[in-house]
């Protein structure tokens, strides 16, 4: 395999800390559940910019919002353009039209998608001090205003499964400059063949379990093993053909996580 990295900064950051922080590479709408757990499985991604997070307008100004809820164990939930074409039969969706919230049911919704749009309806009619009036409506019940909300009632689009997790074989690649120049080369794959013994302090190894990157990273790696182990593993996943949106953790030899150790096989 053969890479054209680009160098980051967070090199510079692991100077000033130590080389003693995890560092964790996260993507939006794949965040992996560690992320997720610092939040209490609540984070709701809205659209940025001035006037939605920094200007304060009366109820009477309040410009409508569509809420998109996914997921049947960590459920996400994010801002989507407001009109019809973004509702779908598999998921939960809030309208938050400021004095008056409508939950929308799609008829595939899962339970755990309902909950979460409870919780989120709630803590949206608690921050207005209860003024909100909200309603829970069904895909196949008509509410003349919250149609009109979205532009007017179209077709509703059917369920969107969940992205399912490709079955990856295990593996262990080495990153070294051992030769005069940064190369990858597989170590070792497959059940059983992973062991702790691969990893040596003066490289920079990947461990690939098929849903997260490892990068681990030797006491003796050089420079540029180290300035460049996060691009290369990113290139790496694009070589392999993996979704980009695959976390990758950098750990330090000597603080690794008990994630990353009971990665291997013995």
């Amino acid at each position: 395999m053969r890479w054209v990295p680009l160098h980051t900064k967070t090199v510079e950051l692991d100077d000033l800390l130590g080389d003693v922080p995890v560092q964790y590479r996260e993507v939006q709408g794949s965040e992996s559940e560690t992320f997720m757990n610092i939040f209490k499985n609540k984070i709701t991604i809205m659209e940025g910019g001035v006037d939605s997070g920094f200007k304060h307008v009366k109820p009477d100004d309040y410009k409508p919002k569509l809420m998109h809820l996914k997921g049947k164990k960590t459920v996400r939930v994010t801002q989507v353009p407001l009109k019809s074409d973004s509702l779908n039969e598999g998921d939960v969706f809030i309208l938050d039209g400021g004095l008056k919230i409508w939950q929308w049911n799609g008829s595939k919704a899962a339970i755990a998608e309902k909950r979460k749009a409870q919780e989120v309806l709630n803590g949206l009619k608690e921050e207005r001090n209860g003024k909100p009036k909200s309603k829970i409506i069904d895909s196949n019940e008509d509410d003349s205003e919250f149609w009109e909300l979205l532009g007017g009632k179209g077709k509703i689009h059917p369920e969107i499964p969940d992205e399912e997790k490709k079955e990856v074989t295990k593996s262990i690649w080495k990153l070294s400059d051992a030769s005069g120049k940064l190369t990858v080369e597989e170590i070792a794959s497959g059940k059983g063949n992973i062991k702790k013994s691969h990893l040596k302090s003066e490289d920079v190894f990947f461990l690939d379990n098929g849903h997260t990157m490892y990068v681990w990273v030797g006491k003796g790696t050089s420079k540029d093993e180290k300035a460049y182990a996060i691009q290369y593993a990113t290139e790496f996943l694009k070589a392999a053909s993996r979704p980009l949106t695959t976390p990758i953790l950098r750990v330090m030899e000597g603080n690794e996580p008990v994630a990353f150790n009971k990665e291997f096989d013995g």
